[in-house]
């Protein structure tokens, strides 16, 4: 579905309802105890929810005319990608999210941040904390690992009031010190 998202134009709003729709009953569909009693189909089962996950940001990068014409998209299905992130599964897609996001907080934060920037704030965090890992690094071009550098110092510092407070607070009072260790290292990155 990212795919075709990326690929339809403007024939992708005419299945967009259809092709969410799948990708939230993918995303949601419980993990029986017989996937948890494989280690391959569990790995199975995670790489296909990151993909479901990753197909939504598609989604939202490149249909992003149509997301934002459509009020129910623009409130509700930013604010679902954000909450499912981050990726831990699927490098490669992880990797693209991460990049998109960034894209999206210097392009257009508004669309990010949302009516409930404090929230958005605190999920950037959990986010950035997960991005700026080794295994996550090694896979960036050096370009996209200095824009997630400049998202988190955008975050800390640039961005409107109420954003750095409370992606401050949520560094300092939810993250493990191995993520506020990643967002420091983040924003301490020089490319």
């Amino acid at each position: 579905i990212g795919v075709i998202a990326m690929n339809a134009g403007a024939a992708f709003q005419s299945c967009s309802d259809l092709c969410l729709t799948s990708l939230k009953s993918g995303i949601e569909f419980a993990m029986t105890p017989k996937i948890q009693g494989k280690k391959e189909k569990m790995q199975m089962y995670h790489h296909a929810r990151d993909n479901a996950i990753a197909s939504i940001g598609k989604v939202i990068k490149y249909q992003t005319a149509l997301v934002q014409s459509n009020p129910n998209y623009q409130t509700q299905l930013v604010t679902y990608w954000l909450s499912l992130l981050p990726i831990t599964h699927d490098i490669e897609e992880a990797v693209a999210q991460y990049e998109y996001l960034a894209d999206f907080l210097f392009e257009q934060p508004a669309f990010i941040l949302g009516a409930d920037p404090t929230s958005a704030a605190q999920q950037l965090a959990k986010i950035f904390g997960e991005a700026f890992q080794e295994k996550y690094t090694k896979e960036m071009k050096p370009e996209a690992k200095l824009k997630v550098a400049n998202a988190v110092r955008y975050l800390l510092s640039g961005a409107p009031q109420p954003v750095p407070d409370s992606f401050k607070a949520a560094c300092e009072n939810v993250l493990a010190a191995e993520s506020r260790a990643n967002i420091e290292a983040a924003f301490n990155f020089n490319a």
